[in-house]
């Protein structure tokens, strides 16, 4: 359901933009809080995929961090575990996203329904996957290292 509320309101702004409207296109930072502004389709094509790409770079932060972690703790076949789970997920998550664009297709909006939803699937892995940064994995709860991970209230 909020995939298709963020899709309709994303057409919608994208609609707005194609007719005029746009006044983000000059601004230094046109992609904050772009999706609660009128852009042209170019604009919200870059601005949405600025969004997977920062997503990405959080989630290889990320892996990054959990192959310390588990290398440290003498747990190497669990790093070697996730690695080839991960490369699984990703070859998942972009058939998911071409999947879902495919209603989009040859449309406007195709580019930037794949990349919302690739920032989307990008960004709930790395909230199931940040609790493996704690003691027990995460069987005592939230730590410091996991909190880091955490998405901000308002978004990316």
């Amino acid at each position: 359901m909020l995939r298709i509320v963020m899709l309709i309101c994303t057409a919608i702004v994208i609609l707005l933009g194609e007719t005029g409207f746009s006044h983000a296109a000059s601004a230094p930072d046109m992609c904050a809080d772009w999706m609660n502004k009128r852009l042209s389709q170019n604009d919200a094509s870059a601005c949405a995929a600025r969004d997977a790409e920062s997503e990405r770079a959080r989630l290889q932060r990320l892996l990054q961090d959990l192959r310390k972690k588990f290398t440290a703790g003498r747990q190497e076949r669990q790093w070697q575990r996730l690695e080839s789970l991960q490369k699984e997920w990703e070859q998942f998550a972009r058939n998911d996203c071409n999947w879902e664009s495919g209603f989009a297709q040859g449309g406007p909006m195709q580019s930037v329904v794949t990349s919302m939803c690739m920032a989307n699937a990008t960004a709930n892995r790395i909230d199931r996957l940040r609790i493996f940064l704690c003691e027990g994995a995460g069987a005592t709860g939230e730590c410091r290292e996991s909190q880091a991970y955490e998405l901000k209230a308002g978004g990316r």
